[in-house]
């Protein structure tokens, strides 16, 4: 079986404003749907403010929040955003966040990621699918078992209490997507696969 990775999302990065600064903000991105688990962060989150009690969770994607509304009804902390997100808003929103979650309880891979890494976003994710393939345990982000809100809570709690820590995994997360997960790389990578497999078959 050969693998190639994902490649970059750098392209919203021409939309950066010089003027919207990281703010003391966690981001969930995506499309809502039930295996983005979205639910283990609300239930992760009063213990979270506990610690900060003026973080804000930005929430921003289309899909059905009503089973959610128990949750953030509740709590002035949250920013949600239940509608397609356009370009321009996809940089501002990753701007803004100091962290971005993926709480997911099922998946393949995610774009999400490597969003996040080229706007030097450390993230917290799952380890499920092949995310744990794009995300360096303790380099990039944090791995966490699935359906697990403690393990939310405390990894946030761990990168929000460490400006160092997370700008550091932010920076470690930039190298990732520029270099090894470059389309560059990528298509080198996809060359070689093909002669690899003409080669097999040939001899």
């Amino acid at each position: 079986m050969y693998v190639v990775p994902h490649g970059d999302y750098s392209y919203f990065t021409k939309w950066i404003n010089p003027d919207v600064h990281e703010e003391h903000a966690i981001l969930f991105f995506g499309i809502i749907n039930r295996y983005k688990g979205l639910e283990y962060l609300f239930q992760a989150v009063p213990a979270i403010l506990k610690e900060f009690p003026d973080l804000k969770i930005i929430i921003a994607g289309e899909g059905d929040l009503s089973r959610c509304d128990k949750f953030f009804n509740t709590i002035r902390n949250y920013e949600i955003y239940n509608e397609y997100i356009p370009d321009h808003k996809v940089a501002e929103l990753f701007q803004r966040a100091a962290i971005v979650v993926l709480p997911y309880t099922d998946a393949s891979q995610s774009g999400v990621i490597h969003i996040a890494y080229s706007f030097k976003k450390p993230v917290i994710a799952t380890n499920i699918g092949s995310l744990p393939e794009v995300v360096d345990e303790g380099k990039t982000g944090f791995l966490i078992p699935p359906r697990n809100s403690d393990a939310i809570t405390q990894s946030v709690i761990s990168l929000l209490k460490s400006d160092a820590k997370r700008r550091e995994m932010g920076e470690n997360a930039f190298l990732k997507v520029t270099n090894e997960l470059s389309w560059n790389s990528i298509a080198h990578k996809t060359i070689m696969i093909y002669e690899s497999v003409i080669q097999k078959n040939t001899q």
